[in-house]
């Protein structure tokens, strides 16, 4: 059975925390005032992706904790950050090499090739292996993603269909007039027809009315290879209708949005779960 997900419809998709998207790139039409960052180049990122890698190399513990966020960093104790890695990184990194650094503005990728055996089990033979590891600038400073940040930005453009990502990137731009005309049919027949019948207009339209939207800037567009799924991820701006909340001032809300393509065309989903 589907999960209903009445109540903020206009919301569905990935809450986020407002500080690790904002400003990440460029706003489209919809965007209103964007926040900016200094400028953080490919080469920055390079050599801060070289500092970091052979730190790893050299367990160089304390080289490490520089490459945690500032607002990160401040709470990690250096004595038990360094103690906790010596006793518990699982992987010894013997050697690496540096492929690809591909940035889009304050997100970036490098794509790494390295050797590594287990800690804990020393008689197991050394294996190669290779990924892309997210970053994000902040202040003009790159930092890399942890673990579970990943899903808060997009694979490797390498990986992605950018001609999918601009059809993609223009629905939601037809689903944000939409939105912006109050035409809740308009942006009902931009949903998923697959959740229709869990979700019907008219509750669609009560939510929707909910909710004055004063602002949008999408961050990003992802859409891996071939897959029939997309992402969209947008900083909205709204205030609440309701009378009591009038005097409030408008709200930022972080969304990764879950778009499906079907017969060619994309599709925001309203229901996630049991499909």
């Amino acid at each position: 059975m589907r999960q209903r997900l009445h109540n903020f419809l206009p919301w569905i998709g990935v809450l986020l925390p407002l500080a690790l998207v904002a400003g990440c790139v460029t706003p489209g039409p919809a965007g209103g005032k964007p926040t900016t960052q200094p400028a953080a180049t490919a080469e920055q990122l390079r050599a801060r992706a070289e500092a970091l890698w052979s730190a790893r190399v050299r367990e160089d513990w304390v080289t490490t904790l520089e490459f945690q966020r500032p607002a990160e960093r401040e709470k990690i104790d250096r004595e038990e950050w360094v103690n906790w890695h010596k006793q518990n990184e699982p992987l010894v990194i013997q050697r690496y090499e540096l492929g690809a650094v591909v940035t889009e503005g304050a997100l970036g990728w490098v794509q790494v090739k390295y050797t590594s055996s287990a800690r804990k089990f020393p008689g197991i033979a050394p294996r190669e292996a290779e990924r892309w590891e997210n970053w994000r600038a902040v202040n003009g400073t790159w930092y890399p993603l942890g673990p579970r940040e990943d899903d808060t930005m997009p694979r490797a453009p390498v990986l992605r269909n950018a001609p999918e990502e601009q059809r993609l990137r223009s629905r939601w731009d037809a689903a944000w007039a939409a939105r912006q005309a109050r035409d809740w049919a308009a942006l009902y027949a931009l949903t998923d027809p697959a959740d229709h019948e869990t979700v019907t207009l008219e509750m669609l339209a009560k939510d929707e009315e909910a909710f004055t939207h004063t602002g949008a800037d999408v961050q990003w567009v992802e859409v891996v290879g071939e897959h029939d799924r997309g992402r969209v991820c947008v900083v909205y701006r709204a205030k609440f209708n309701d009378p009591s909340l009038q005097k409030a001032a408008a709200q930022e809300f972080v969304r990764i949005e879950p778009w499906v393509r079907r017969e060619g065309q994309w599709y925001r989903e309203l229901v996630t779960t049991g499909k």
